[in-house]
């Protein structure tokens, strides 16, 4: 009896983590993924972070998610669009400067008429793939990271 309970607790256990969602957005206080962290949802949001204000410096970013990072807010500074993770913000000049961030989901699909934009990205629904528009005008196909 002792076994079937066990198997039964650990199978629950297994369905339940499965069915967690993953965060869009995993920020870092320090290069490579380390220091205090926070997560975010889908949606615009504003600084002062719990991490704090202006102290980013990675991120991870689940597949079918787009991430526009401002140095102030909308049209007022510098901005940076990321599709995928970066253990290091400091070498797209970027470090320590984020004060309102936003993240959106990637285009799965486009319908009659709509068009895919210079570096636009259309995901597959999984999101493990993706093509984009260069700017040179090639569709090109990519494994997401």
């Amino acid at each position: 009896m002792k076994k079937v309970i066990f198997s039964t607790f650990v199978f629950l256990m297994f369905v339940a983590v499965g069915q967690m969602s993953a965060q869009a957005l995993t920020v870092f206080e320090h290069y490579d993924y380390k220091g205090k962290t926070q997560n975010f949802e889908e949606g615009y949001h504003k600084g002062y972070f719990a991490i704090g204000n202006d102290v980013i410096s990675s991120v991870k970013i689940a597949p079918g998610y787009k991430v526009t990072f401002y140095e102030n807010g909308p049209g007022t500074g510098r901005e940076l669009v990321l599709y995928s993770d970066s253990p290091n913000l400091g070498k797209l000049n970027f470090n320590d400067v984020i004060s309102n961030l936003k993240v959106e989901k990637t285009k799965h699909v486009l319908r009659a008429g709509q068009t895919l934009g210079t570096e636009e990205r259309l995901y597959s629904p999984s999101g493990n793939y993706f093509v984009v528009m260069q700017d040179d005008g090639n569709l090109c196909t990519y494994t997401a990271a």
